[in-house]
């Protein structure tokens, strides 16, 4: 509904808004961390890619924009989740520890679409909130499922088989966004922007959880953008005569 809104518009003396931007962005990395109560932890992994984006704005009142944007995410990530046994005797210098695995390596490539809910601040705007609930398309993707155990802190290697699991790549996602962008002012017209995008996944995870450690694995993403924006005001149109 906000996307037809802003489409359609209000009033007639309106602002639109047109911009590009481009940047890069990944899901976070993280680490298990030294945990005594529990003898399970999970690391991920990723990699900086390029991202990019277009998108429309209306202004609807002072502050407020509403519009739609058209964006691209690549996600390359390495999830690892295993279960240590004999955490305290490995602590204390024992050698007796098993660790159970699953890793995840999944590389994939969407094309998302999301009405915008654009908020500026202050008089000048030079700041601007936003939130964008959308739906992605995957348009490439491969994963693979690696099970491993292991003995004596990693030393000798039980087993380790990995399969072929891109089948399992869910094809849809649902992306919701939000962030602040700045706004330095070029001329009267144009604008450079600056954004900062946190992402989550709700809904469907990205994978089937059948190859994911029976775990919806749903990765957020982080992304850094610079990019143009450039008013335009309609013209009035004269009534004839």
């Amino acid at each position: 509904m906000l996307l037809i809104c802003s489409l359609i518009g209000i009033t007639a003396k309106a602002q639109n808004r047109f911009g590009i931007d481009v940047g890069i962005g990944c899901p976070p990395g993280y680490g298990p961390g030294l945990n005594f109560s529990s003898d399970s932890h999970e690391i991920q992994t990723s990699k900086l890619l390029p991202c990019a984006g277009i998108y429309y704005e209306r202004k609807i009142t002072q502050h407020l924009y509403l519009g739609g944007k058209l964006f691209f995410q690549r996600y390359n990530f390495n999830n690892n989740r295993s279960t240590i046994s004999n955490l305290f005797d490995l602590m204390f210098g024992g050698t007796t520890d098993t660790t159970n695995g699953v890793q995840v390596n999944c590389k994939s490539s969407y094309i998302c679409l999301a009405p915008i809910l654009d908020i500026g601040l202050g008089k000048k705007q030079v700041i601007h909130l936003f939130f964008m609930p959308g739906i992605g398309r995957m348009i490439d993707g491969t994963m693979t499922t690696t099970y491993y155990r292991t003995y004596s802190a990693g030393k000798f290697v039980d087993y380790s088989y990995t399969y072929n699991t891109t089948s399992a790549l869910h094809p849809v996602i649902f992306p919701v966004s939000y962030g602040m962008a700045e706004h330095i002012t070029l001329s009267k017209l144009w604008h450079l922007t600056f954004t900062e995008t946190i992402c989550n996944m709700v809904g469907n995870p990205i994978a089937d959880e059948k190859w994911t450690d029976q775990v919806p694995l749903k990765p957020s993403y982080v992304s850094l953008q610079v990019g143009v924006m450039r008013k335009h005001h309609p013209k009035k149109l004269k009534e004839k005569s």
